[in-house]
């Protein structure tokens, strides 16, 4: 195995320490080198719960209703995990994660939306038919230290949570003989690619959808990919940039109708006062209007310079949310995680702000990180997201990697998928081409080849040539049909809270 970062002393102490810390499946066949086959084969005889519940590190085990998965089992499982992996003996928190289980001899797709759990499936594992394990990323969900205080923020970074997958999959490994793939979308999709950039060798593939990646706070490819992408849908980008613009001249109105209401709702502007936080909430549904909104069809709904006062503002509260950027709108916003880690380490989106420069008062400053848990500020580190650039460019292998292309995000898509075995797919037509594409939205040779190289990388294959990847193309432009907002999309708050409320209802 070879040795990429530094953080290699650490990853040896710690399969160290986990080999210290008792058979996880509670058999010395298992792990016993010169053990006879009818050993291994009595080991494989016990029941998949019991094998579970015999792992020292899994503190909770709980077997619940497979749901989804025809002839498979379903486990609810809490794993110990340190909160400083180069610091096992230190504090601890537990991590939760959901497992399907097939068989012991199929593939295992590792999932993570990069967020709290959600238990559904990957639309990977259909197609190679395998086990599942859907990892809850560390301070979401129930996967969070108890007490949280602002000092173990620190411990929220892309090389913890690598560590965290790692002793995962180290401890399944005992169990699971079979090919692993790894799959995520959108910050899962980061979350996986810098996995593999930690641990190489852990699994055999990787499948990232609309997955961003930047080394910059603010993504420098954003403005550029904003003018094309508003270049294809001229009548939109009018309508919507004269919205905006109609905010931001009639501001005073704006503020003067959402202090009214804020009065009598016990809502206050100190955090962003009220003029600051009009202009970065339209800057923010700048950006934020393509990960939830359909270009051909929504941009009907905008107003403009004919607007009343009333009709106006009821579009900013609709568009943007009057009290989206309040002190109590930003107490509101639960994944404070997902904040930290964008000023600390995954960095922001950027945005052209060409079409309403001369009514900006606050150039080239965002909201996103005024929605920082409280106690924290962090510096900028791009070191983990370089790795990860340098592993993609010189090392990585088995990729597969799938954009929209009329996403957002994809303004800082990878540019460079890897250097065997690796693809990079655009979808340009379909239900959606925004940041809800998934795995399954490819068709025809796309799909053909995309699939066949998964189920090659899980063994159900036999091997082909690899294919070299080539440089970046420019993503083609789209014939896009309905798009929909997707609960994984965290950002702007609007969309959010928007997103939350749909699916409470569900």
């Amino acid at each position: 195995m070879r040795s990429y970062v530094a953080y290699t002393a650490v990853s040896l102490f710690l399969l160290g320490a986990a080999g210290c810390s008792g058979d996880p499946t509670n058999s010395a066949a298992s792990n016993d080198p010169g053990a006879s086959e009818s050993q291994l084969e009595a080991s494989k005889a016990v029941d998949i719960l019991d094998r579970l519940k015999a792992i020292p590190d899994f503190t909770s085990v709980q077997e619940v209703a497979p749901g989804q998965v025809a002839n498979a089992r379903k486990f609810i499982i809490k794993i110990s995990q340190p909160l400083d992996h180069s610091r096992p003996l230190g504090g601890r928190f537990e991590q939760r994660f959901a497992l399907w289980h097939v068989s012991e001899q199929a593939p295992v797709v590792l999932y993570s939306g990069g967020y709290e759990l959600r238990e559904i499936l990957s639309d990977v594992q259909p197609v190679i038919k395998s086990n599942q394990i859907s990892m809850e990323y560390r301070y979401y969900g129930e996967s969070v230290p108890s007490p949280l205080t602002p000092d173990q923020w620190k411990y929220l970074t892309v090389e913890q949570s690598a560590h965290d997958f790692h002793h995962v999959v180290s401890l399944l490994k005992s169990i699971y003989a079979g090919k692993w793939i790894s799959h995520g979308r959108s910050k899962g999709g980061m979350t996986q690619i810098a996995y593999r950039t930690f641990y190489p060798e852990d699994v055999d593939g990787t499948v990232a959808i609309v997955t961003p990646l930047q080394t910059e706070f603010m993504g420098p490819r954003y403005p550029e990919w904003f003018r094309s992408l508003e270049s294809r849908f001229p009548q939109c980008t009018a309508n919507k940039v004269g919205f905006e613009r109609e905010v931001l001249k009639r501001r005073d109105v704006i503020a003067k109708k959402t202090l009214a209401e804020a009065k009598e709702a016990g809502e206050t502007f100190t955090k962003l006062p009220i003029q600051k936080a009009i202009e970065l909430g339209i800057k923010d549904f700048h950006f934020g209007f393509y990960l939830g909104a359909n270009p051909l069809t929504d941009c009907n709904d905008f107003v403009g310079a004919s607007a009343t006062d009333d009709e106006l503002y009821a579009a900013y509260d609709n568009w943007v949310g009057k009290f989206s950027y309040s002190d109590q709108g930003i107490q509101r916003y639960d994944p404070r995680a997902y904040i930290y880690q964008g000023c600390a380490e995954m960095g922001i989106y950027q945005i052209d702000e060409t079409p309403l420069a001369d009514l900006l008062r606050y150039p080239k400053e965002q909201p996103f990180c005024y929605f920082l848990p409280d106690g924290t500020n962090p510096t900028y580190n791009p070191l983990s997201s370089r790795l990860t650039v340098h592993y993609l460019k010189s090392e990585a292998q088995r990729m597969v990697f799938v954009y929209g292309s009329t996403d957002a995000w994809s303004g800082q898509s990878v540019q460079y998928p890897g250097v065997e075995d690796a693809h990079k797919f655009w979808i340009t037509e379909g239900p959606s081409t925004g940041h809800v594409v998934h795995f399954t939205s490819l068709k025809g040779a796309d799909w053909t080849k995309a699939s066949t190289r998964v189920q090659t990388w899980a063994g159900l294959l036999p091997g082909a040539t690899a294919a070299t990847a080539a440089p970046e193309a420019v993503a083609p432009k789209a014939e896009i049909g309905a798009a929909s907002a997707d609960e994984e999309v965290l950002w702007p708050p609007k969309l959010y809270f928007r997103n939350r409320a749909r699916k409470n209802a569900h």
